[in-house]
């Protein structure tokens, strides 16, 4: 009952001018720029450097060596070796009749049990093998069926050329897939970005083997969305001959400074491409095919003209010089308004064709053709789709079933873990703020924890008149802020509290795309998680020396708890039985309430599950 009054008392405040404990929780402790100040310098001092060569020998086994290590290390890891093995299936439908050129129904299967509706644009008369495009969208929500889709595709047909539209996923006749839902076949040991891939080099096997097509005449555009994967299968695919991504990339280096605008999606953060490649390195890839790297001035999105494509256009004009074709690399801009792939972008793309494989062509026009007379209906271009045509949290659910798959020694097991979240070491430099006096004699302290020359955590500690020589470190979901009354009942049992807001929680999160910055860090081959695991095994290493005496963790709701228990399952003679509170029973439930990234982004650790799950990490923890 003398706790509970106690804990009243500290709650209320007591007597004016004393601060209550919710209030000193509640105090600032970083600058407001501070989170998102250290995101960008972290983020963009890790991007990989491009590298080139003194000869074009030396260049082409760089670029050999990128690329094998992206496609093995990170787009086919996992089960998507069996998917990238798996035979291609293609099942034509019925066709569309326009004045000259018909549109033929067609469905593709991305990999076993993920089919992709399609449109194939084609002349009606062939007098030889013709070029062949692969149009890509964006997150345009009618998928192949958008105007400036039927307009690129009828025009392209119209000159000759052969012209595919697939649905992207989440968009069309794929809109019941979200692209958040790849991040749950990374927590497999899987790559979710395998997907995604599989939809585009399984279109570009269609057309290479299409009767009409000339396999060395392959191109690709796409806008937004559409242009990241333009960008992406282009630099790891050779077949592509020409390349034309639309307002839909950027260096890693830019997304650090221009986060609002160009952070992207799950799949543009896709991990660890950063370990081997920034989008810088895809661009120089395409060397010496021909490519365009196009953005829009007045872009109201992303990847806008006056900051995207520079540092894209700078390192790869080098390489496209060093192999003897310089000529071959371009940029355009347009002026039209917002983000689009309207006339002056498509025309652009016509110039780029003719100049690459129709240049003594006469009679290939780069004027827009009219033909919105001949628009379709997003019925009209409908295809069947099988029953059960899966999604990706499906793919997750299959891929989910067996595992973790277990390791019997707990040494083996702690060395899988460290592998799989990749924690630091950091030094911390305790600096004190301030001291203020609590009601009952007892004391709140702020603090800024410097860790290495990376991270800053604030801590608030609450000191009671009468230290017990314990430390509870806590943190929670919700940030210090929401401690109050667990951090006034250990205060009144004579408890040091240190409530700490470690990386995307409470105050130390950036106040926008919070849940981006953490895909940027996985990215760029760290892991969120293993961030964040890190910080608090710093802060209870180094709070003997502020406070001495023992430590104790207690953490509050599940991105909470995964921290905690990861740390300790990594050190437990540092973090010994933490006590966690409001944790996931398991991991699957990630998969099976079909949680995305957005929400709980640190959660998608990739491979975690393939090892371990909750009831794993608490017994190497040791967990309450």
């Amino acid at each position: 009952m003398r706790t509970l009054m106690m804990v009243f008392f500290l709650l209320a405040g007591g007597a004016s001018g004393a601060q209550t404990v919710a209030e000193a929780l509640a105090a600032p402790v970083l600058d407001p720029l501070q989170p998102e100040i250290e995101a960008r310098i972290y983020t963009g001092s890790h991007v990989p450097n491009l590298e080139i060569p003194a000869t074009a020998d030396g260049w082409s086994a760089y670029a050999e060596k990128i690329r094998s290590r992206v496609l093995d290390e990170v787009i086919f890891s996992g089960e998507a070796k069996r998917w990238r093995d798996a035979p291609g299936k293609v099942e034509w439908l019925d066709a569309i009749d326009g004045s000259d050129y018909r549109i033929r129904k067609l469905r593709y299967e991305a990999l076993p049990g993920l089919w992709i509706p399609a449109n194939l644009y084609e002349p009606k008369q062939f007098r030889e093998k013709t070029v062949a495009v692969l149009n890509l969208n964006g997150h345009e929500p009618r998928g192949k069926a958008e105007t400036r889709w039927q307009i690129n595709c009828i025009n392209q047909a119209k000159r000759g050329l052969v012209a595919l539209k697939p649905d992207w996923l989440g968009t069309g006749q794929l809109k019941y897939i979200h692209h958040g839902e790849m991040n749950q076949i990374d927590l497999t040991g899987t790559s979710g970005v395998a997907v995604f891939y599989l939809a585009m080099s399984r279109a570009l096997d269609l057309l290479a083997s299409y009767p009409h097509v000339d396999p060395a005449r392959l191109a690709v555009t796409g806008l937004s969305g559409g242009g990241w994967q333009t960008i992406v299968i282009s630099s790891l695919d050779k077949r592509v001959a020409l390349s034309n991504p639309v307002a839909g990339y950027s260096s890693f280096i830019t997304k650090s400074y221009m986060p609002a605008m160009d952070l992207g999606d799950s799949e543009q953060a896709m991990t660890d491409l950063g370990r081997f490649a920034d989008y810088l390195h895809l661009t120089a890839l395409l060397a010496p095919r021909w490519a365009m790297i196009t953005n829009n001035a007045k872009d109201d999105c992303c990847f806008r003209a006056d900051y995207a494509p520079a540092p894209l256009l700078n390192g790869s004009r080098l390489v496209y010089r060093l192999l003897g074709h310089p000529e071959r690399i371009s940029h355009f801009v347009s002026y039209d308004p917002g983000h689009n792939y309207d006339r002056a972008n498509r025309e652009a793309f016509y110039r780029l064709l003719k100049k690459a494989f129709y240049a003594g062509d006469a009679k290939f026009s780069t004027e827009e053709i009219d033909v919105r007379a001949d628009m379709r209906t997003d019925e009209q271009l409908g295809v069947p789709l099988p029953e059960g045509n899966l999604s990706m949290n499906a793919l997750a659910r299959q891929l989910a079933r067996q595992l973790p798959h277990p390791i019997t020694n707990r040494d083996a097991a702690r060395r899988k873990l460290a592998e799989l979240v990749r924690p630091h070491r950091y030094q911390a430099r305790w600096q004190r703020m301030d001291q203020t006096q609590l009601e009952g004699d007892a004391t709140s302290l702020r603090y800024r924890v410097a860790l290495g020359d990376d991270w800053t955590v604030p801590v608030v500690a609450l000191r009671p008149a009468k230290p017990s020589g314990r430390s509870v470190v806590m943190l929670a979901d919700q940030g210090r802020a929401s401690l109050g009354g667990e951090a006034a009942k250990a205060l009144a049992a004579g408890d040091t509290v240190l409530a700490c807001d470690l990386l995307n929680f409470g105050e130390n999160h950036t106040k926008q795309r919070d849940w981006l910055w953490m895909l940027a860090y996985a990215a760029l081959g760290d892991r969120a998680l293993g961030l964040q695991a890190s910080q608090l095994q710093a802060v209870v290493r180094s709070a003997p020396e502020q406070f001495p005496g023992s430590v104790v963790v207690e953490a509050w709701g599940k991105r909470a708890s995964l921290a905690t228990l990861v740390a300790a399952a990594l050190q437990p003679e540092l973090i010994r039985a933490p006590a966690v509170h409001g944790a996931r029973a398991s991991l699957k439930e990630l998969i099976e309430q079909n949680v995305l990234a957005e929400k709980e982004p640190e959660s998608f650790s990739k491979g975690l599950l393939q090892y371990f799950d909750i009831p794993q990490l608490r017994e190497l923890a040791g967990g309450r």
